[in-house]
């Protein structure tokens, strides 16, 4: 039987999902509000951020204690690979085991098509965009700079209440 599924139940989901299907540590795949500005930047070659994004209401189906939102969050992947030389991005891009695309396809695989049969999901978890790779800056005084990229995913499911909380 499925039960109400809320936002919260969705993030903690795919962290989880993320941190055992690609053997990351609770220090390498993490929530962040903003996606573009963790709160912290591991020592480490590649991380993930999980941040909440934004959802649209479909009113045609709203009722009274039950709303459907369809909402998305978005993965971002921050790669540190440091085998180029200064006028490539040739490893950062394409290594096979540690490059932003491997790492992009790997998440794709992890998360693409599932849902949790528990939930009240409408449909099951669809990849919606990417961004194109970006050079963003990191650590305590921006001494990192990682390659990154975002995936945006939608989950779509029924807000459900009986009382205002």
């Amino acid at each position: 039987m499925s039960s109400d599924t809320t936002a919260t139940d969705i993030l903690l989901w795919v962290q989880q999902r993320l941190q055992t299907q690609l053997n990351l540590l609770d220090s390498q795949c993490f929530l962040t509000a903003d996606n573009l500005s963790p709160p912290k930047a591991p020592p480490t070659d590649v991380f993930l951020t999980i941040s909440p994004g934004g959802g649209q209401f479909h009113l045609p189906e709203a009722a009274p204690g039950n709303l459907l939102e369809r909402w998305t969050f978005r993965v971002r992947i921050f790669c540190r690979v440091l085998l180029d030389r200064a006028d490539h991005d040739q490893h950062r891009l394409v290594d096979q085991t540690r490059g932003l695309l491997r790492w992009k396809q790997m998440v794709l695989a992890a998360l693409t098509g599932l849902e949790n049969p528990e939930w009240n999901l409408r449909g099951w978890i669809a990849p919606v965009a990417a961004t194109e790779p970006q050079w963003l800056q990191g650590g305590r005084n921006a001494e990192l700079n990682y390659l990154s990229l975002a995936i945006d995913f939608q989950a779509d499911f029924d807000w459900q209440w009986t009382s205002p909380p």
